[in-house]
């Protein structure tokens, strides 16, 4: 997958997005030893973890079938090669914004539905504080794409950085990702620590900076719908004080 598909599609798709993202990296030649050894070492967490709670590895096998076919899902209902072509086009030009979103946005609001499948699996293997945490985040997903839809894509274009921005999204996530230092720890909630909740603590900070050096700190919106409730839903909370960052 080309490097505007990823960004796009995290852009527009988020999670969705990146879950395919990492399963189909574990294959890739063009994915680093490193992040594959990552993504390995993630996926085997899991399913032990599917094992362990389920006795067996059909539903974790059915994760990674669904998986499979989630990119091929969104890419039947979402024009991804004239979303690429359009977005490199894109100005706060009210027309142009309006002609944009109001074409894309619903396909891929209707490409959210590829998600199901995935997720309905992957909740099978969690407890109950998990399956918490996971509908937390499954549930800002929606609405982080009406954030970035309403008026036409405003947010995005509410400062001066949408061009800069845009074209390092995925390296600033990538960067800020990398101060968590167990990512593994992160799928199970059992593990939050103090460290770990300070890991991510961390992580947003580093994106809030790394946003605002390229004129695009109003897009953290959107990763605070992610964030927040996160925070609140986990052990993070007794760690993490979001009045400082105005997510109370």
């Amino acid at each position: 997958m080309s490097k505007p598909s990823v960004y796009l599609i995290c852009l527009f798709g988020l999670i969705a997005v990146c879950l395919s993202k990492v399963i189909n990296d574990i294959n890739s030649s063009n994915s680093s030893e490193e992040d594959s050894n990552e993504a390995d070492e993630m996926l085997s967490g899991f399913r032990s973890k599917c094992q362990k709670k389920l006795g067996s590895n059909e539903t974790f096998g059915n994760i990674l079938t669904e998986s499979e076919l989630l990119p091929n899902c969104m890419l039947g209902l979402i024009d991804l090669m004239g979303l690429e072509r359009e977005i490199e086009n894109l100005t706060a030009e009210i027309e142009t914004r309006k002609a944009f979103f109001r074409k894309y946005c619903p396909q891929v609001q209707k490409s959210m539905k590829c998600l199901e499948p995935v997720t309905k699996e992957v909740r099978k293997c969690m407890d109950r504080d998990d399956a918490e945490l996971f509908d937390v985040v499954t549930r800002a997903i929606p609405e982080a794409l009406n954030l970035i839809c309403k008026n036409d894509g405003a947010l995005l274009f509410s400062d001066d950085g949408f061009t800069e921005c845009k074209d390092n999204i995925i390296i600033y996530l990538g960067e800020c990702a990398n101060l968590i230092q167990n990512t593994t720890a992160a799928l199970d909630i059992a593990t939050y620590d103090r460290k770990l909740c300070e890991d991510l603590a961390a992580a947003r900070s580093c994106f809030s900076d790394k946003l605002d050096s390229c004129r695009g700190s109003s897009w953290m919106q959107i990763f605070d719908l992610f964030y927040g409730p996160v925070v609140k839903t986990s052990p993070c909370k007794k760690f993490i004080k979001l009045e400082q960052t105005n997510l109370v």
